[in-house]
């Protein structure tokens, strides 16, 4: 796995390599996140409960929206899906759609995309037959697509396609042959291990063509997650998947996979990668977000085709929402970095173990990525949630700090009567089954397998979550505003240096750490290991920090702040304005602030990092070295065992 031409950094008690940043001469920063009032969107069906939800934004009208829910009627034994669209901006909402499966059977997994010339599709699934039943047979079970040809107004009869598990929708709106085609994606086969089923329609849902499509040697899927289409055509998604060759009675890992797949020519089978991205696992408990994300930009700015993914990683301490982005359409990926901001989950101390779920990520018009999360800070038990809401405007190298984007959460102490959900003997039929079971359903304490997030044709981000003010599970959303643009390294000041984080080593001395005020100490000085001349302005950017034991902060000026994004300028701290190789810099003294527990109550592991950086050293010019003349042509001879030529040197 290729990783970004950045330092990682580890300051800790016991121990010590590393490195670090500043905050001393960060520029006092507005934040451009607005985030607009709470909107009621299921309110047609407000005392039905809604769970595990999809939104979508056309791309070629701001004012248009679309929702797309699992709702679980009081008045019915089995769910149905529920479709909402809103023509401005996500102000009202009304219902247009109300999918029901066959007979007394269950309707699931919805989602739900804009396509070309105004068209809207709701997909659902469905049972065929009971008759020998498998949830991945397409024998037994079906895909459904409901079309509308005025933007989700009305809606024609559906079709029905064959069958793949919970099954996702993308449409192709690039400028090429495909525009307007859609893909469907989801779990497939039957028995062990399974796979993952793309159908395709070049007509807008009117016809299909259907592939199956195995993974890695033992690796069996458990789901897609929602994927993106590239420039060139290409569709990439995300696969949780098992690894079904480990031993037995050893503990099952959940990882995840990237599936690339394009089109050849009629007749032909798409092209198909599956790639493993790096150690990517993810949290497949019920109770979890048990599927990944994704999001390309396809905006005409600096990071145009970059992807980018968003999952849920189970951790001893309790699940973090994680992000990773691939600027080579998905071949290989950055660095994984912690997305919630939260104090971060302390060993052995319960009232931090709490889960964050659901992390899914956009990218607006501008470049802008956004990335909403469900916290469970205030919520202690894992029993309830806000929606928090992070921005890059650097290409996901850094993230501003999170802002509450619900003002409607989610909180179980409302649920006087809590939805009880029956056992799955309406799956699964049985004549000689006598006993069944009344449940709280896995779905009451996540709000389901998703929760949704997309960007407009405005710009303005609109997250979709479940909440329950009244006591009953209900759909929310906002309107979120970001006044900025994506700009390489952050700002326009930084976006025409260049990468020297390779050829540059970080130094610290006088390494310390203040029991009583928990500030971290060090002097930071930069040496060039290389045969390159770096030349200035030259500076130090922290892209991601973090701690074993609380927080990181900054000061700048009178405000405390995260110190991600802070930038050190050691351009006036060499001399002749170049940096040769051995040449160090004159130091800068560096100060951070490490809250939480006490880290000396961690001991017993022996070493404690209070700091971990991520940092990226910017350079105005790079002068690679000269080579002498006939130096590759003696390399060369040697190697053949040939003599080389007589040269002259100076």
């Amino acid at each position: 796995m290729c990783r970004l031409n950045a330092t990682l950094l580890l300051i800790a008690l016991i121990c010590t390599s590393s490195v670090a940043l500043t905050g001393q001469n960060a520029k006092v920063f507005v934040d451009p996140v607005h985030v607009g009032p709470g909107v009621h969107v299921s309110s047609d069906l407000s005392v039905d409960p809604h769970y595990e939800v999809e939104i979508a934004a056309n791309p070629s009208d701001g004012q248009q929206l679309m929702a797309c829910s699992m709702l679980f009627p009081n008045n019915f034994p089995s769910t149905d899906i529920v479709t909402y669209v809103s023509f401005d901006g996500g102000k009202t909402w009304k219902l247009t759609l109300r999918t029901k499966g066959e007979g007394p059977h269950p309707s699931w997994d919805p989602d739900c995309q804009y396509g070309t010339d105004n068209i809207a599709y709701s997909v659902s699934e469905g049972i065929r037959s009971f008759e020998g039943f498998r949830l991945t047979d397409p024998l037994s079970t079906y895909n459904r697509i409901d079309r509308s040809l005025d933007g989700g107004n009305t809606w024609e009869a559906s079709f029905r396609l064959v069958h793949a598990e919970r099954t996702f929708l993308t449409v192709d709106h690039n400028a090429g042959p495909q525009h307007g085609w859609l893909y469907l994606y989801g779990q497939a086969g039957v028995g062990s291990p399974l796979g993952v089923r793309i159908s395709w329609s070049s007509d807008k849902g009117q016809t299909a063509s259907t592939q199956y499509i195995s993974l890695n040697d033992g690796k069996s899927c458990t789901g897609t997650g929602p994927g993106a289409i590239l420039s060139d055509g290409t569709l990439i998604f995300p696969v949780p998947v098992q690894d079904v060759s480990q031993p037995e009675g050893s503990k099952t890992k959940y990882s995840i996979e990237i599936v690339r797949a394009k089109f050849q020519q009629v007749n032909w089978p798409l092209r198909v990668e599956t790639l493993t991205p790096g150690d990517w696992f993810i949290n497949h408990r019920s109770a979890g977000s048990v599927l990944p994300a994704m999001a390309v930009d396809s905006s005409n700015g600096p990071f145009r085709d970059r992807v980018y993914s968003t999952w849920e990683e189970e951790t001893a301490d309790g699940s973090q929402i994680k992000l990773s982005f691939s600027s080579d359409k998905g071949k290989t990926w950055s660095r994984p970095r912690v997305i919630n901001d939260d104090v971060p989950r302390q060993v052995r101390n319960d009232t931090k173990g709490l889960d964050d779920l659901h992390g899914i990520v956009a990218v607006n018009s501008q470049g802008v990525v956004g990335v909403m999360w469900l916290d469970r800070r205030g919520y202690a038990g894992n029993l309830g949630w806000t929606v928090r809401f992070r921005v890059s405007l650097d290409g996901g190298e850094t993230f501003l700090p999170s802002v509450k984007a619900s003002s409607i959460d989610f909180d179980p102490s409302r649920n006087k009567l809590v939805p009880l959900f029956p056992t799955r003997n309406d799956w699964f039929p049985n004549e000689a089954l006598t006993t069944n079971e009344l449940e709280i359903g896995a779905f009451t304490f996540s709000g389901g397998h998703t929760m949704g997030l997309a960007a407009d044709a405005d710009g303005k981000f609109h997250p979709l979550w479940v909440a329950n003010p009244t006591g009953v599970p209900q759909l929310w959303t906002t309107d979120i505003t970001v006044q900025a643009k994506a700009e390489k390294n952050g700002s326009t000041e930084l976006a025409n240096l260049k990468d020297a984080s390779k050829l540059v080593r970080l130094g610290f001395t006088s390494r310390v750490y203040n029991r009583e005020t928990h500030a971290l100490d060090f002097d930071l000085q930069l040496e060039n290991v290389s045969e390159s001349k770096v030349g200035g302005p030259l500076k130090v950017r922290v892209l991601d920090i973090g701690s074993r034991v609380g927080s990181v902060t900054v000061k700048t000026g009178d405000r405390e702040t995260i110190a991600e994004g802070s930038v050190l300028d050691f351009s006036s701290l060499f001399t002749g304005g170049i940096l040769k190789r051995g040449d160090v810099t004159k130091p800068i003294h560096v100060r951070l602030n490490v809250r939480g527990i006490n880290p000396f109550s961690l001991s017993s592991f022996g070493y404690i990092p209070l700091a971990i950086l991520t940092t990226k050293v910017l350079a105005g010019s790079i002068e690679p070295p000269k080579k002498l003349e006939g130096l590759e042509e003696e390399k060369e001879a040697a190697s053949s065992g040939a003599a080389p030529r007589e040269r002259n040197y100076p």
